[in-house]
Order: C-alpha cells, then structure tokens, then sequence
C-alpha cells in the first residue's frame, strides 16, 4: 500500500478535514474558513490556535499559476507558522515561486502530509488510506467475506 493514492479522486475538502481532525487531536483550536465563509479566506483555510500558537494552513490538490494570489496572502498573514499543503505536484511556475516564500512559508507535499496525519491519528485519514490499499481495491468481497468469516 502506497500513500499518494489516497487522494485520487479525492477533493480539497478531504484534505481539510483530515487535517483538522489531526490538528484537533494535537489539542489545537481549529477554524474551517473553507467551510464558513470561502469567498473571504484571505489564503487561509485553516487557522490553528493553541496557547500562543497560532498557525495558518492553506491547501492545494495541485498548485498552479491562479494560485500565487493565495501563497501571497498566506505568506502575509499574521500566524506564527504558515503551511502550505500540496497534494500533488506545483506546476513549474508555481514551483519556482514558492522558492521566493520558503523563508516565511513552509511547504508540505504528500509525503510530510502523510506523516503528519499518522503521528497526530486522524481517523478519516486512517479510513481513506485503508480503502485506498489495493487489498480492497482488488478484492473487496472477498476481504469483506473473510473479515465476516472470521469475527464469527
């Protein structure tokens, strides 16, 4: 089983709420601006508090040129610690400017997403992973069939 395709066929909402599941679970506050109020997030889909913590989160399927507005943005905000989160891979223009951000924005791809949401146990992210392995893939009945087989 491989991470990168749990996300195929997957939206930036799943991303989101793995991520604040996680965060939830590593005792942050967590605020969806993507799920209240979109149009006003300012590059900001999450915003993360704890004590004097407070982190920015921004996410991406795959980051392309219409997006540089929002790396701004969050590159301006006024957390402690922004995160940009990219699933798949920048365009190359994209790429190339998040090298001018790199000093105030911390990029996450796949792979630091991955282990994030491991280590912090975020269960959605546990479920997309699990139907995501080619076990149920290929044969799912026949995994079903033995799970009920077995539990008897």
């Amino acid at each position: 089983m491989h991470y990168s395709s749990v996300w195929k066929n997957r939206h930036e909402d799943d991303v989101l709420e793995c991520l604040k599941e996680a965060y939830d679970n590593a005792g942050y506050h967590v605020v969806n601006f993507h799920e209240i109020d979109r149009a006003h997030e300012k590059g900001v889909d999450l915003e993360c508090k704890r004590s004097e913590e407070k982190i920015h989160v921004q996410t991406k399927m795959k980051p392309g040129s219409r997006d540089l507005k929002q790396l701004i943005r969050l590159s301006k905000s006024t957390a402690n610690k922004r995160i940009y989160v990219h699933v798949g891979q920048p365009s190359i223009l994209f790429k190339n400017k998040m090298e001018n951000y790199k000093d105030t924005v911390e990029f996450w791809d796949n792979s630091k997403l991955h282990d994030f949401l491991l280590y912090n146990r975020s269960l959605k992210y546990f479920r997309l992973l699990y139907l995501s392995s080619d076990l149920i893939k290929k044969h799912p009945w026949d995994f079903i069939h033995n799970i009920f087989l077995f539990s008897c």
